[in-house]
């Protein structure tokens, strides 16, 4: 998510002709997030505590050289720093809709949700498909995967989303003037 609102907001400050302040903050996260990750590789190294706490976190507890988790840990850390601070500088400078945060809020109930109830039918299905065979595990991750949609855009219709309406809209108008 943050990346994708980074170019984002990189893309909107170069049509309004101001490609200083993407460059900045760009090169400023790229900068940040190599010193975080050489930083966080060295605290696991040396540091047991935190070491065990992201091995368990991510279930890798028993797979050697887990330090080098620190490195997109410490990427995804800086990208989301990078992306609010983008947003906050285009906000003071272009303005802000108060209605992007119904869309925020929207869009992470839907995802949510979508994202429990994929995990719910994994969890489901991995008793009922073998686990061993490419068709099992391709049918488990499809199945979750259009159910996770479904409820996705469920959320997003019962929340009254705008783009939703407007990609229905797009859609609708795009198969008729395929059918004529």
């Amino acid at each position: 998510i943050a990346q994708s609102a980074i170019l984002i907001f990189s893309r909107a400050y170069y049509a309004a002709n101001a490609s200083l302040v993407p460059i900045v903050l760009n090169v400023g996260g790229a900068i940040s997030a190599g010193i975080l990750a050489y930083l966080g590789v060295f605290w696991l190294q040396t540091s047991s505590m935190p070491r065990f706490f992201i091995e368990s976190l991510l279930r890798v507890p028993d797979v050697p050289g887990t330090s080098v988790l620190a490195i997109p840990i410490a990427y995804s850390l800086s990208m989301l720093v990078v992306g609010v601070l983008f947003g906050v500088v285009f906000a003071r400078r272009f303005g802000f809709d108060p209605a992007v945060w119904h869309t925020l809020g929207s869009s992470f109930a839907a995802s949510v949700i979508g994202a429990t109830g994929a995990y719910a039918v994994l969890q489901f299905m991995a008793s009922l498909l073998p686990q061993d065979t490419f068709l099992g595990i391709f049918t488990e991750g499809l199945v979750a995967g259009l159910v996770g949609l479904a409820l996705w855009t469920a959320i997003l219709f019962i929340l009254n989303s705008t783009e939703l309406k407007e990609i229905k809209n797009l859609v609708v108008r795009t198969l008729k003037k395929v059918s004529q």
